[in-house]
């Protein structure tokens, strides 16, 4: 599990080296993979508090690809998908604010699902905030995470999320179902930038959908090129009020582990100026917004989410799923001597292009393998469906899967 998800006596590091806090109990979800027959082995590698998409900002040194060691294996959950890729553990479970999950879901060549929001709760897991943040089962397969899904999902009254999902969550049966029938468009703002090899896959991959039955369109959601500006501004916004709020932020109706915010209120106060340095980042960000736009600059990112929602909404009123690359590039080499705080930053965000919006908006969204490129790096399709409608989206995963083929081990394989 990523180490941002406390497992009872393991330090929980959050991909620091600050004072970790060391949990007396287990998080939520950690409770149903050992209650579903699961053994916890190991914690995972991850961008310093969740804040970084290449993994670099780690307090432990950035995770390596086994595709390529020279590589990011992504971020914040690069851990998780290196360990899934190089065949380490059967399953992991990472945590996605921006793309944490699906990220190193595409750049490690595994399946990463970001359930609806609520879907999977989150006590006993770091948040950078709660409307955000998702627990995403990672595995090889699609069917492998919808397993690790079906057993983590559902509500839990200490964590205060919606009783909907109560529905029926055993979801594997639908990896095998196929798509004749359905209706399937791919977001056309999401190519812009994406590697030619990128769109080469993804145009494979429509075409065999259309092939399988599916109805298969191109559209345009303009919202979704501003995605990455309402994202980070507004992630400053919640991060930053997260924090204030001892980690846990004041929002929700969940159940709060009192060591849990004392600890964090000690980092705040007596390690401060140890804090990761994108941690500093976000909060100068967040301060010089509320002093320059205040609550005018805040009403207007949040109500661009709303619309986010809606415009998605509207998309998918008229079809069964949307699809997109996960992300615009393969897995880019790690920075070496250009470690600066600058390029990082900046990868970082480009790196959530096409997977922000679906945090901001809440929908589910799976990252799966769409193949190989030339260089011998794995390419990932995105597919995003309606609220609470897991099943479909895995359905068209799943075909996904299908059509790309088998992915090969990793040259760094366990």
């Amino acid at each position: 599990v990523k180490d941002n998800i406390d497992v009872a006596g393991i330090p929980t590091t959050n991909g620091a080296t600050l004072p970790p806090f060391v949990p007396t109990a287990d998080a939520i979800v950690v409770e149903r993979v050992l209650g579903g027959g699961g053994r916890i082995v190991g914690k995972l590698n991850m961008d310093a508090f969740g804040v970084g998409s290449t993994g670099e900002t780690s307090g432990f040194g950035p995770t390596r690809n086994p595709w390529d060691p020279r590589r990011s294996a992504g971020g914040s959950s690069g851990g998780a998908g290196a360990a899934v890729a190089a065949g380490e553990v059967d399953g992991a479970l990472g945590v996605d604010q921006a793309g944490s999950a699906r990220i190193p879901a595409s750049f490690c060549g595994v399946v990463a699902i970001k359930p609806t929001i609520g879907t999977v709760p989150t006590g006993g897991v770091t948040h950078i905030d709660r409307s955000v943040d998702s627990v995403c089962p990672m595995s090889r397969t699609v069917a492998g995470a919808s397993q690790l899904l079906s057993v983590i999902a559902g509500p839990d009254p200490r964590d205060g999320g919606p009783d909907e999902p109560s529905r029926e969550l055993d979801l594997v049966e639908a990896t095998a179902r196929g798509v004749r029938g359905l209706r399937i468009a791919v977001i056309d703002e999401s190519l812009a930038g994406a590697q030619p090899a990128v769109q080469s896959r993804l145009r494979v991959v429509a075409e065999g959908l259309s092939g399988a039955g599916a109805v298969v369109d191109h559209i345009s959601v303009p919202i979704l090129s501003s995605a990455i500006d309402i994202a980070r501004g507004l992630l400053c916004f919640l991060g930053a009020a997260t924090l204030r709020a001892w980690g846990e932020g004041t929002g929700h109706l969940a159940a709060v582990d009192p060591d849990r915010l004392a600890a964090m209120e000690a980092l705040r106060r007596d390690h401060g100026d140890a804090m990761p340095l994108y941690m500093k980042f976000w909060l100068v960000a967040d301060a010089h917004l509320r002093a320059t736009t205040g609550a005018v600059g805040f009403a207007t990112l949040q109500n661009l989410r709303v619309r986010v929602r809606r415009d998605l909404d509207e998309a998918l009123s008229r079809y069964d799923a949307l699809m997109t690359p996960t992300t615009p590039a393969t897995a880019p080499l790690l920075g070496g001597s250009d470690d600066t705080p600058g390029r990082i930053a900046r990868e970082s965000v480009e790196l959530i292009a096409n997977t922000c919006a679906f945090n901001l908006s809440g929908h589910p969204a799976v990252a799966v393998p769409s193949g190989i490129d030339d260089s011998g790096l794995p390419s990932s399709a995105q597919v995003i469906g309606r609220w609470f409608d897991e099943a479909t989206t895995i359905r068209v995963a799943g075909e996904v899967e299908r059509i790309a083929g088998p992915i090969p081990h990793p040259p760094i394989a366990g």
